[in-house]
């Protein structure tokens, strides 16, 4: 392959490994997150929460 090429498909790998792992985590985050529950709404966030937003923001 040219180094174009191999450039694209590294680049389009490391997309899709990343796109993977944010929508992995987002599950998670979401999964565990009860928005009626009184005590989750005061008692801050949990970890799946705030790895989702650092992911989400990279």
């Amino acid at each position: 392959m040219t180094r174009p090429v191999e450039i694209l498909v590294s680049a389009l790998a490391v997309g899709a490994g990343f796109g993977a792992a944010t929508s992995l985590v987002n599950a998670l985050s979401h999964s565990s997150a009860d928005l009626e529950s009184r005590a989750y709404t005061t008692s801050g966030w949990s970890i799946a929460e705030i790895m989702s937003v650092l992911l989400d923001s990279g």
